[in-house]
């Protein structure tokens, strides 16, 4: 089964796909325009482009924590709105996991720092040192790790 992994964001936004348990790709969507129109255009032709080259079975989608800073969490809203949308289009099922529930499942404990995360999605997956990504894409790939262990 094909599974994509989203860790939303207002500037980046992670995405990863395994398959079977298998690492097949990993990416940061950087959303650096000031312009909150311009970033929701360029996060949907992106998400789109991303799930049409590999299409998942379905989506896990890490979902939003407490933001003390309104505009943030407005601008977070409108973000994942897109993301939703798009997977609705290309009609994916989406199920959303807390940041505590996907570190516990990948680490054992659902306050790990992402250091140790990103070592366990990297182990946990086979990805070799060679491959380099940020945190928004481990994230992103834990998100699925997690979403396919929970399926279990």
């Amino acid at each position: 089964m094909r599974i994509l992994g989203i860790d939303p964001g207002t500037r980046k936004l992670g995405i990863g796909v395994i398959e079977n348990g298998n690492f097949l790709k990993a990416q940061t969507i950087n959303l650096k325009s000031k312009d909150i129109q311009e970033r929701l255009v360029y996060l949907s032709s992106m998400l789109s482009e991303f799930v049409s080259e590999l299409p998942p079975h379905i989506a896990f989608l890490e979902s939003t924590i407490y933001y003390k800073n309104v505009k943030t969490a407005i601008q977070l809203g409108a973000i994942r709105g897109v993301v939703l949308l798009e997977l609705a289009k290309a009609n994916i099922k989406v199920i959303e996991l807390s940041p505590t529930k996907i570190k516990g499942i990948i680490t054992g404990n659902g306050q790990a720092k992402k250091t140790q995360v990103a070592y366990m999605v990297k182990h946990l997956l086979n990805i070799p040192d060679t491959v380099q990504m940020d945190e928004n894409a481990t994230d992103a790939l834990a998100c699925a790790l997690a979403g396919a262990r929970s399926m279990r």
